[in-house]
């Protein structure tokens, strides 16, 4: 029963970005680290008897005890990041929702149910596609190739979704798209939205000071490559962005 497990683990590690494999064996070996130093402590403290440590001897052995402090709650906090961003790239993140099958049978039920009636609708006759969005989001449609759909200025954080559109281009291009994301990506996914096969992408893109996971997914279609892609931000940016992604149709 355990063979089944450890190539499910495996598989999770195989779909990690390059660059978050190398993190996890860093932190493994700082953590080891600890517990040499660790070891190192309490042997020289029992090795020095109270009545033999000089005056110096004793400034030392608390230096090194405040570096090792010092060190172990920086290595825990990294810990706690890496956690984090295994979570959300293995998909257990609470943060927003993911386009399988079953969340987007579910999404559509929702919006069917009312939501999306009251939604404006964006035709694009130079690519043949459509997509609805909420009322109070706004549109920047001046270039047809790079649709951007964009939440009230009013928000915490203001954010977009963007449709780009790729002349001529097929799945295959993704593997051109990865190298815009030096920090890595993932192993992409097939899913389905709307009866279109469809390829998601989760890459982490550089801003400002910190990587910020997008969420990218390619449909072929028309002899076009459409690319929605949005920048995770807050749940209900991230939960609106995704329904509007699951509206999209095409002539």
């Amino acid at each position: 029963m355990a063979k089944p497990n450890s190539e499910k683990q495996k598989l999770l590690i195989d779909k990690l970005p390059i660059q978050t494999r190398k993190k996890i064996l860093i932190f493994a070996l700082a953590i080891l680290m600890v517990i040499i130093l660790g070891l190192w402590l309490v042997f020289l403290q029992s090795s020095l008897a109270p009545s033999a440590q000089s005056e110096k001897q004793a400034e030392d052995l608390k230096k090194i005890q405040e570096d090792l402090t010092n060190f172990f709650e920086g290595t825990k906090e990294q810990f706690e990041i890496l956690d984090k961003n295994l979570k959300d790239w293995s998909g257990e993140s609470a943060d927003g929702l993911n386009l399988t099958p079953e969340a987007i049978a579910k999404i559509k039920t929702e919006l069917l149910a009312g939501e999306i009636k009251s939604w404006q609708k964006y035709s694009s006759p130079d690519y043949q596609y459509q997509i609805q969005y909420p009322n109070q989001w706004s549109i920047d449609a001046t270039k047809p190739e790079m649709v951007s759909l964009s939440q009230p200025a009013s928000a915490t954080a203001t954010e977009a979704l963007t449709v780009q559109v790729i002349k001529n281009q097929d799945l295959d291009f993704i593997k051109n798209f990865v190298t815009e994301f030096p920090a890595g990506c993932a192993k992409p996914q097939p899913t389905i939205i709307n009866g279109n096969q469809t390829m998601e992408l989760r890459c982490l893109k550089r801003v400002g000071e910190i990587n910020r996971e997008t969420e990218n997914y390619f449909i072929e279609k028309n002899n076009n490559l459409y690319v929605l892609s949005f920048i995770k931000n807050e749940k209900d940016f991230n939960d609106t962005s995704i329904k509007i992604i699951t509206t999209i149709e095409f002539n």
